[in-house]
């Protein structure tokens, strides 16, 4: 499966739906579209990966430094997760790398 990037609200918190597989170039045109959103000023951001197959190490690396650089900024990028299943690669992940403990993720 391709990467796609669909732009929702959450309460009205802006947030990104990730799909698929994020890796190399779609690094790219994630950040582009995350920085989109902070640029705007909302107080907070989300981005909901309960949809992501796959995440490299660029795509996590983008997601803790816009979050520390929200964070200096008084704001916040919120991390949704409703992918239940214990199994997913995208929950092992988490777990694997403590992702939790420098990320807000929460289930939606």
């Amino acid at each position: 499966m391709g990467f796609n990037i669909t732009e929702n609200s959450y309460r009205g918190i802006p947030v990104l739906l990730l799909e698929g597989s994020l890796m190399d170039t779609d690094a790219l045109r994630f950040s582009r579209a995350l920085r989109n959103l902070i640029k705007n000023g909302h107080p907070q951001v989300g981005v909901d990966i309960s949809r992501l197959e796959y995440i490299d190490s660029h795509g996590l690396g983008l997601l803790v430094y816009h979050s520390n650089t929200l964070k200096k900024e008084k704001r916040s990028l919120i991390i949704f997760n409703s992918n239940t299943d214990p199994d997913s690669y995208i929950n092992k992940l988490i777990s694997s790398t403590n992702l939790h403990v420098a990320l807000t993720i929460l289930p939606n």
